[in-house]
């Protein structure tokens, strides 16, 4: 089967409407992933914890980002993360895409995120900005098909 029927397939399937807002999106993504998307997936993904805002307080939520990026957390990461391999004789070829999910058409990408992307792509990394559930199950098809 190719990528573009698979994707079609689950598209199908899918609900049309936009999601109202990133928390949104990346849920549904995730949810598509352990869902009728797992054969592909695989459990090969995650998400990355960064530009949320934990707590209840001000207080909690510096708290929260001071330790955050104590621990290496980096403003400009994107989102989500997938993987790949293959084992060809002794080596594994390693293959990665990071998706940054934006909403609709009001979500911009920061000067920090392109920053990263750039330095992400120079160093031989995929990156794909996906607007709707329909481009991220596209663009992971894509990937694992490949």
């Amino acid at each position: 089967m190719s990528a573009k029927t698979d994707a079609q397939k689950y598209l199908a399937k899918v609900r049309r409407k936009p999601a109202k807002n990133e928390h949104c999106l990346q849920r549904a993504i995730v949810l598509w992933c352990n869902g009728m998307g797992a054969g592909i997936v695989c459990d090969r993904f995650a998400a990355i914890p960064n530009g949320a805002s934990y707590g209840a307080t001000a207080k909690d939520r510096m708290i929260t980002g001071t330790r955050m990026k104590a621990e290496g957390v980096r403003a400009g990461m994107p989102d989500m993360v997938f993987w790949s391999g293959e084992k060809i004789g002794p080596f594994i070829t390693a293959r990665v895409i990071w998706i940054e999910v934006k909403n609709g058409t009001s979500g911009e990408v920061s000067k920090s995120q392109k920053s990263v992307h750039q330095s992400l792509r120079e160093n031989g990394h995929e990156i794909v900005v996906v607007r709707s559930l329909a481009e991220a199950i596209t663009a992971i098809i894509k990937f694992y098909r490949q």
